[in-house]
């Protein structure tokens, strides 16, 4: 129970850890999308005021300034044809567009950003400069995802430390609980087994109640049921000694037969008069030890004792038979 709960646990917390990450990716592309069309069109406007009033150190400190602000990785102006004229790290000497960065100058619009994706998880934007109705070149805006990146790293080590606590917390909280049912639960196997095993020997009960629950009145329950065979069983045994004790006094002949006609008990006088001793009449039926017309009466009268719950008395049987061997007549009751 305890390692399926610590199962189903990780794998909550791990199917929350995952939907958050994922909504805060989704949060970051977007927080990303606006910073680069805000700086893009911001950087392409002071290009393009810088270019009217032809101050060419304007744009260079532009671009420096633009690569500076948070969550931008590089910042770039080129001409129309894509040839790198600023950037705000390195030497635009030594730099070129790529091949998708230059896949995208067709479709960089006038008046908005064109968004798009770079290998290795990178987002850029591009936004057209113009003057006075003149496409002088564009700007190049990419995205700084290291921040985004500890923000998401922070997310999942924050839902790992709380997946840890939580999962050592309520692992502890079963161990409790099943201790509180387990352990008695056990001492009433134990109890049981000793009951089914030795159910005279009294000596191991009553069972210790050691909880105020469910499991407790449970135990307390089973405590008085053991109780109360004790009794039942002393009062049988009372009784079966005192019937031992009418059957061996009795002036008759006695023998106590159960639903399939097999002798439960008799007294000497009965084995005398079958000329069967006492023993062999235990578990044998009438038909083993009766002649088979005697027998064949006498089982009749028995059930009919036992279907309808009233007594035959003084039914005469005749035979032949004990020791030595001589007629005989019987009256029985049933």
């Amino acid at each position: 129970m305890l390692a399926g709960l610590v199962l189903l646990e990780i794998l909550s917390i791990s199917l929350f850890a995952a939907i958050l990450t994922r909504q805060q990716t989704r949060r970051v592309r977007i927080r990303a999308q606006i910073i680069l069309a805000y700086q893009s069109e911001s950087l392409a406007s002071q290009v393009s005021k810088a270019l009217e009033q032809q101050r060419p150190g304007w744009i260079s400190s532009s671009v420096k300034t633009a690569g500076a602000a948070p969550n931008v990785a590089l910042a770039t102006v080129t001409d129309p044809a894509g040839n790198v004229l600023f950037i705000s790290k390195g030497d635009a000497d030594q730099v070129v567009l790529d091949p998708n960065e230059r896949a995208q100058i067709p479709f960089i619009g006038r008046d908005s950003a064109r968004l798009f994706a770079l290998p290795g998880h990178r987002w850029e934007a591009a936004w057209a400069i113009y003057t006075k109705d003149q496409l002088r070149g564009y700007t190049w805006v990419e995205f700084d995802p290291s921040s985004a990146r500890g923000q998401l790293l922070a997310i999942q080590r924050d839902t790992f430390v709380f997946g840890v606590i939580w999962v050592a917390a309520s692992a502890i909280l079963v161990l409790i609980m099943s201790r509180s049912i387990a352990q008695p639960l056990s001492v009433l196997h134990r109890g049981a087994a000793l009951l089914m095993n030795s159910p005279e020997d009294g000596s191991h009960f009553p069972l210790p109640v050691a909880v105020h629950n469910e499991i407790g009145d449970l135990i307390d329950t089973f405590n008085r049921m053991v109780a109360s065979l004790a009794e039942q069983r002393a009062g049988l045994n009372d009784t079966l000694s005192l019937l031992d004790s009418m059957l061996a006094n009795a002036p008759i002949g006695l023998a106590f037969v159960d639903r399939n006609s097999r002798f439960v008990r008799v007294n000497q006088i009965f084995a005398d008069l079958t000329g069967v001793t006492v023993s062999r009449h235990l578990g044998r039926t009438l038909t083993d030890l009766l002649p088979a017309s005697v027998a064949q009466e006498v089982e009749n009268a028995v059930q009919r004792v036992l279907l309808s719950d009233e007594a035959v008395r003084n039914l005469e049987l005749n035979g032949e038979g004990g020791k030595p061997r001589r007629p005989w007549t019987w009256l029985i009751s049933a």
